[in-house]
C-alpha cells in the first residue's frame, strides 16, 4: 500500500513503527522521534483505501499478504489466517464507506492444500516409547500409575 516512487525507511523500521507504537493508542504519543519519523513517512506516503477498488491493486495486496518477508509463499494456516484479517478489514472499510464493495469478494483466489502427511522423523518410534515408558515407571511416586496413561497416548496412536 505504499506509493510508488521515493526512498522511506527501512523495511524492519516501517514494519515494527506501525505496530508497536502506530496501532498502539496508549504508545503513540510517546513514540521515540525516529518512529515518529517513520510513522510520518508512512502517513505521507501511504496509499488511501479507497485505492483497493482497483483489482490490481488488490492483487498485489493479496500477494503481499500470503507470503512471507524473502517472497516465498507463507504456509497454508498463515495464508488462510492473513486473508481472513485482509477480508474483516476490507469488510471494515465497506462498513466505514471507505469502500463501496469489499475487492477481495471479487477476486479469483484459490486457498493452498494443506498437507496431512505425518514426519516420521518427528514422531516417536517404538524403541523410543519403550524407552519413555520405562523412565516414567521409575519416577515415583507417581510413576507406575502415570506408565498407563502415556500407554495409551502411544498405541493409540495419538499424533501430532
Amino acid at each position: 500500500m505504499l506509493a510508488a516512487g521515493g526512498s522511506g525507511p527501512a523495511g524492519a523500521e516501517l514494519r515494527s513503527a506501525p505496530v508497536n507504537w502506530g496501532f498502539n493508542t496508549k504508545q503513540r504519543a510517546m513514540a521515540p522521534e525516529n518512529v515518529a519519523d517513520t510513522l510520518s513517512w508512512l502517513e505521507r506516503n501511504t496509499r488511501e483505501v479507497g485505492e483497493l477498488s482497483d483489482a490490481a491493486l488488490c492483487r498485489k495486496v493479496l500477494a503481499a499478504a500470503t507470503t512471507k518477508l524473502d517472497g516465498t509463499r507463507a504456509a497454508p494456516t498463515s495464508v488462510r489466517r492473513n486473508r481472513a484479517v485482509l477480508l474483516n478489514a476490507l469488510d471494515y472499510a465497506v462498513e466505514l464507506k471507505l469502500l463501496d464493495q469489499n475487492p477481495i469478494k471479487n477476486l479469483k483466489w484459490r486457498a493452498p492444500k494443506t498437507a496431512w502427511e505425518v514426519d516420521r522423523r518427528v514422531v516417536v518410534n517404538p524403541r523410543q516409547a519403550r524407552a519413555l515408558l520405562d523412565a516414567v515407571r521409575s519416577q515415583q511416586p507417581s510413576g507406575p500409575r502415570l506408565v498407563a496413561f502415556f500407554g495409551v497416548l502411544y498405541y493409540n496412536g495419538l499424533r501430532p
